[in-house]
């Protein structure tokens, strides 16, 4: 093994290199276009940020060091140039170009960030110059917007340790920051499992646990809460919940008919009787993906919209049972985090008092609460830096969140490290849980047998110091005895097996 003095020096020597490349952190798109021309690509100098500095010294991003598995990740990214060099030098290996050697430190994420973002507020400004000069003055005053999400999955009990877990969640922080904490609701109330905790992750979110009941009552809760708009004015805001959708067809297909969507259901409505106004789909501008319907009334003059969105955590929601995103699936997925961005950008207009109807298109426009910056860095993240996706979701979170609050401190989310330890106790556990090791045995016996045919392996030509070949049983026997009285504790009778293998692998080799 490198000696210990030299590992030090190698980590504390990368966080050296990685501190001059540690900017501020960006308040605007003139930032962010200052960060990517004078250095490292701007969200590669955020990971250098988050990587050198605490949870207390950068709110948005410090403490990345105690997400699990980030400082691995970040040696083998800084080191990632110079393996392509020495196996194309040494090993006679050909660099194909196209795997984006140096990727690291030439990734234009931060560039078409600033390229799409541009076009997403030339959209909503276009969005506010389609309507009329009197809808566009009852835009001025402040406008009540409210959200219905279908979104319940269950909290593992493993989970409850975690200090508001729910308030993290990636649809919550979403539509908190779109229409604000208490100006949105679950139309569900409950995870699929109701009262009871999950067992499994695949349970926290397995709508075929949910009733008939429970399915019609999500979508009286919707439109109960579009009933209030259309009696008294506003915006509400509905995900397109395809899946509430089939099942209200299962049910009641006499009353929703094969195929028919959100959007549609509410163009059916007729709430001022047959002869009165109705919802009516509006087209005037590009909306990038949402659909926008508007109601006209004969009793007053307030605005009344209805739009009916993607499912908010969907740019970036990946199961661990789903493959690892390549680009391909980032592209198809951009146009829906676009969508929410221009989302965002319209809500926060309708919801402040007095706003200006004309958007700030320039480089000093800020980015706090941007949703698409938050998940450039996140793809970029993934794509460049190779993180795992859990790790890039977190990052958008605490980029959403702000300075309120920092997910990479103990106690804010279930992916912080609680020890010092590379490998998890999880992934050690797997050695010898026989619940969790394949192939039927008990991790064990796996590593029991391993052990043995490594042992003999190593012992088989030259014999041990002093002695000859040992056969499988001497072996057994000694390797048992490294184990006596371990067994209440596998991590540690793993360890001294494997301190024993290696230290007789280095007497075979003075031998």
């Amino acid at each position: 093994a490198i000696p210990i003095p030299v590992q030090r020096g190698l980590i504390a020597s990368l966080l050296n290199t990685m501190m001059p490349h540690a900017p501020g952190m960006p308040r605007t798109k003139r930032d962010v276009a200052a960060i990517d021309k004078g250095g490292l690509p701007v969200f590669t100098a955020l990971m250098c940020r988050g990587m050198v500095k605490t949870s207390e010294e950068c709110r948005h991003l410090g403490g990345l060091k105690r997400v699990n598995g980030l400082m691995i990740r970040s040696i083998l990214n800084n080191t990632e140039s110079a393996v392509q060099v020495a196996l194309g030098d040494d090993e006679r290996l050909e660099v194909d170009p196209f795997t984006a050697p140096h990727e690291y430190a030439t990734s234009r994420m931060g560039l078409r960030y600033l390229s799409e973002d541009r076009r997403v507020v030339a959209g909503a400004q276009a969005f506010f110059d389609a309507f009329g000069v009197s809808d566009r003055r009852q835009m001025r005053p402040h406008i009540t917007v409210v959200a219905v999400s279908t979104w319940a999955p269950g909290i593992m009990e493993s989970m409850e340790s975690v200090e508001d877990y729910e308030g993290t969640a990636l649809t919550v922080v979403i539509l908190d920051e779109m229409v604000g904490k208490k100006n949105w609701e679950d139309s569900m109330k409950y995870p699929p499992t109701h009262d009871k905790k999950p067992e499994r992750r695949a349970q926290c979110y397995d709508t075929s646990l949910y009733s008939d009941g429970d399915w019609l009552l999500s979508a009286a809760n919707k439109f109960r809460k579009l009933l209030a708009v259309e009696l008294i004015g506003g915006i509400i805001l509905f995900d397109s919940d395809n899946e509430l959708m089939a099942n209200l067809h299962r049910i009641a297909p006499d009353q929703y008919p094969r195929g028919l969507t959100m959007a549609g259901d509410i163009l059916r409505r007729r709430p001022f009787g047959e002869d009165g106004p109705r919802w009516e789909l509006w087209d005037k501008a590009d909306t990038f993906g949402n659909i926008v319907l508007k109601l006209e009334s004969r009793t007053d003059d307030r605005l009344r919209l209805a739009i009916v969105h993607g499912a908010p955590c969907h740019p970036l929601n990946w199961t661990p049972d789903e493959p690892s995103p390549g680009w391909d699936e980032f592209r198809r997925r951009e146009s829906a985090a676009m969508g929410l961005q221009f989302l965002n950008l319209i809500v926060k207009v309708f919801r402040a008092e007095n706003a200006s109807l004309v958007l700030d298109k320039s480089l000093d426009a800020p980015i706090a609460g941007s949703i698409l910056f938050g998940w450039s860095l996140a793809v970029d993240w993934a794509l460049s830096h190779h993180m795992a996706m859990f790790a890039c979701v977190l990052a958008f979170k605490n980029v959403m969140i702000g300075e309120s609050k920092n997910l990479n401190e103990p106690g804010n989310s279930g992916l912080i490290l609680r020890n010092a330890d590379v490998f998890s106790r999880n992934a050690r556990s797997q050695l010898n849980d026989p619940k969790r090791a394949k192939g039927g045995k008990s991790g064990r016996e796996l590593d029991r047998h391993f052990q043995s045919r490594a042992l003999a392996s190593l012992s088989r030509d030259r014999g041990l110091p002093g002695q000859g070949p040992p056969d499988q049983t001497i072996l057994r026997e000694t390797h048992d005895f490294l184990g006596q009285g371990l067994e209440g504790n596998s991590s540690s009778a793993f360890y001294r097996r494997s301190t024993f293998l290696l230290s007789l692998r280095g007497e075979l080799r003075a031998a």
